[in-house]
């Protein structure tokens, strides 16, 4: 337990996990919000989804703000803006001071990094997002392309194999890292952590299946990777790494393997394919939209890193 002024910020007790989640997701409906408790439960209860920080904060005895951050991966974690009751004066008070106990948590942790998404026209909600270590980084574009509307013909031309940590894993990493190269989608994050660390944490984003892990070859060479998962019971497949060699572009292959990946999630009975992208990525964003992908959402991203001192 800490005091911050008079706010208190405390671990949220297993008996108060039910109380502490309702207040999360207190902006959702009835229905919404047990389902969302019920889901990340059971996430954490396998296994799936694993706290690093779970904080309440109150005055004087009174429940006024949550804040969660999961980790994924070794190195990283996803910090939840917190929520508080807007309707009291002491807001500001009560997020920064749920902010700096998650950062005071992930520096004494073996994290790396934290990053945090928040709505694009929250103002207020990354103003305390910066006064509290949690830097801007860019802005993230999220797409959707609704297959039911076609997709583009297939050139052919292009092999892939897909992942086996036993025969092909290091092959996917050194891939990995050839992509970062003059990468303009989150340069910031380029190199912070290990292929290794990534592709662990991508691992743990939605229902893990290598057989949709692919890495592409033009002949005997590789040329690309693409990183993709499922979500049955949103009928769709989400897009969580694309990159291309970076002696390798310029030919039209990252074309070639999104169209495969459309094409695939339709014959698997899926209704959509999900992407977000560095809303300064203009190439990238250029090719999605040539292929079919519209604009859904926009958020902002922040991060922590750890020192390196």
């Amino acid at each position: 337990m800490a005091e911050q002024g008079p706010v208190t910020i405390e671990s949220v007790s297993p008996d108060r996990s039910s109380q502490a989640l309702a207040f999360l997701f207190r902006s959702q409906t009835d229905l919404e919000r047990r389902r969302s408790i019920d889901d990340l439960l059971e996430q954490q209860a396998d296994r799936r989804t694993r706290f690093e920080s779970f904080l309440a904060a109150s005055l004087e005895g009174e429940l006024v703000g949550v804040q969660i951050a999961v980790r994924h991966g070794r190195t990283t974690c996803f910090v939840w803006p917190p929520v508080v009751d807007e309707d009291r004066p002491e807001r500001e008070l009560v997020a920064d001071a749920l902010l700096v106990g998650t950062r005071e948590r992930l520096e004494s942790s073996d994290l790396s990094m934290g990053q945090v998404m928040s709505e694009d026209a929250d103002e207020r909600g990354r103003a305390r997002l910066e006064r509290n270590g949690f830097s801007y980084l860019t802005h993230l574009e999220f797409l959707q392309h609704g297959l039911r509307y076609g997709v583009p013909r297939l050139r052919g031309g292009l092999q892939f194999e897909t992942f086996d940590a036993g025969t092909n894993g290091p092959r996917f990493e050194a891939m990995l890292e050839a992509t970062y190269v003059d990468s303009l989608d989150c340069p910031g994050l380029a190199r912070r952590r290990t292929a290794a660390d990534v592709l662990e944490g991508h691992r743990e984003c939605g229902e893990y299946d290598p057989a949709l892990w692919q890495l592409f070859q033009r002949d005997t060479t590789d040329v690309g990777l693409l990183l993709l998962t499922d979500h049955p019971e949103q009928g769709s497949r989400e897009v969580v790494y694309f990159g291309v060699h970076h002696d390798e572009r310029g030919h039209g292959y990252g074309r070639e393997m999104l169209t495969l990946a459309l094409h695939e999630a339709r014959a698997a009975g899926r209704g959509s394919v999900v992407l977000a992208v560095d809303a300064t990525n203009t190439p990238a964003l250029r090719l999605y939209d040539a292929i079919g992908f519209a604009p859904i959402a926009r958020r902002c991203v922040h991060v922590w890193y750890a020192s390196e001192t």
